[in-house]
C-alpha cells in the first residue's frame, strides 16, 4: 500500500519540532501561489476562480500521492500548457509567423 501512498511511509516519522517551520513554508507558498494561479487563469481566458482550484487541488494529491521531496506541485508547473495554448490561440487568430 505504501507504493501507491508513500505519505503511509514518511507520516509516522513526522515530529511535531517540524511543524512551525512547515506551517510558515506553507502559508509563504500559498502567498506566491495564489496570485499566479489567477493570473494563469486570466492568460488562458478563464474564470480566475478555475485557477484558485488548481492550489489546492494539487497540492493535496501531491502530499497523498507523490514520492519526492523536492518536486514542486501548483499552478506554476502549468505554465508551459498555458504557453501552448496562448501560441496556438495567437497563430489561429493571426495566422503563422
Amino acid at each position: 500500500m505504501k507504493r501507491f501512498l508513500p505519505i503511509l511511509e514518511w507520516l509516522p516519522g513526522y515530529q511535531r519540532d517540524w511543524l512551525g517551520g512547515d506551517l510558515l513554508a506553507g502559508a509563504t507558498g500559498w502567498a506566491v501561489l495564489i496570485p499566479s494561479a489567477l493570473a494563469y487563469a486570466g492568460i488562458v481566458g478563464v474564470d480566475p476562480v478555475v485557477g484558485l482550484y488548481t492550489v489546492p487541488l494539487a497540492l493535496a494529491a501531491y502530499a497523498v500521492f507523490g514520492g519526492s521531496r523536492l518536486l514542486v506541485v501548483g499552478p506554476d508547473a502549468a505554465i508551459s500548457v498555458l504557453t501552448a495554448a496562448m501560441t496556438i490561440r495567437v497563430i489561429l487568430e493571426t495566422g503563422p509567423p
